[in-house]
């Protein structure tokens, strides 16, 4: 069969870098975060203490439908060498493709990717609040975000429930519709599940907006540490996204005099950087 080639299929690296969970039942989940220490300190022999107990916060996470479908033409596989798997395996790769760049743009951009899916990282970093260092870049449609995310069960991650949005079901015959916007016999295997995001701690996302290419607004190292200094002590990212172009701002701010084109960055602060596509250099700059 024809070897299937994708030029799209690393553009979307943060899909695989969440780590999922599997709800057993329904499409929501209550749960309890510590949100305020009980109290403790020190005392006087025989005196008392002011009892107290942490005040925890509960909060729903909520998965949304994501639906797809892969369709082949049944007389296709007469003419391909590979036969009517080689067509199916080829709408197969395409499915998933998109999948996978729709669910890395709902990641960053949430509703105003798809009104009808989870809620994005930017929309929990909202311009001005506490996990969000402003670049200062003003060159409107020409911004992008510099995101650091903390996975893990009590941080970041994404929630699965019923169905899988990562597989798609089996082929069957259905008419699918021709160029000509009539009936053709086809094959046909959907994609179907629910998935949400779930971003628990308060801190498990932290973000640099509004660079821009306009001198001085790139990426640098001290953008960088400026971000995690707005995280609470002992919170750190696992990884940052970006796009490529302030990886390179990044790297272009490194260079000296001894070293004028350092090396390309794969970490910033220690912590590894993840390039996507995903992330966009158009976005509006924020106010």
């Amino acid at each position: 069969s024809d070897l299937v080639i994708s030029e799209v299929s690393d553009q979307a690296p943060e899909v695989a870098q969440f780590p999922i969970f599997a709800l057993t039942s329904g499409l929501t989940y209550l749960t309890q975060f510590l949100v305020e220490l009980p109290t403790t300190g020190f005392r006087k022999l025989g005196n008392g203490i002011a009892a107290s107990k942490g005040r925890y916060e509960t909060r729903e996470f909520k998965c949304y439908l994501f639906s797809g479908r892969a369709e082949a033409e049944k007389a296709a596989g007469a003419a391909d060498s590979g036969g009517i798997e080689a067509v199916e395996a080829r709408a197969v790769t395409g499915t998933m493709l998109s999948a996978v760049m729709e669910l890395g743009s709902q990641i960053f951009y949430g509703v105003t990717n798809e009104a009808d899916g989870f809620p994005g990282l930017k929309a929990f970093t909202p311009f001005g609040g506490a996990y969000t260092l402003n670049a200062t870049g003003t060159t409107d449609n020409t911004a992008s975000s510099v995101i650091g995310v903390k996975f893990g069960d009590d941080y970041a991650r994404l929630i699965n429930a019923k169905g899988d949005p990562y597989k798609l079901g089996e082929f069957r015959d259905q008419d699918i519709t021709g160029q000509n916007s009539l009936p053709v016999p086809g094959r046909v295997a959907d994609l179907e599940g629910w998935i949400g995001m779930q971003l628990a701690h308060k801190a498990c996302v932290v973000r640099i907006c509004n660079l821009t290419a306009q001198s001085g607004k790139g990426l640098t190292d001290a953008l960088g540490g400026a971000a995690l200094d707005l995280l609470p002590t002992g919170i750190k990212p696992d990884v940052w996204f970006m796009s490529k172009r302030s990886r390179t701002q990044l790297r272009t701010s490194r260079s000296t005099p001894e070293n004028v084109y350092p090396a390309m960055p794969t970490e910033l602060d220690g912590i590894p950087i993840i390039v996507t596509d995903s992330l966009l250099n158009t976005d509006s700059v924020e106010s």
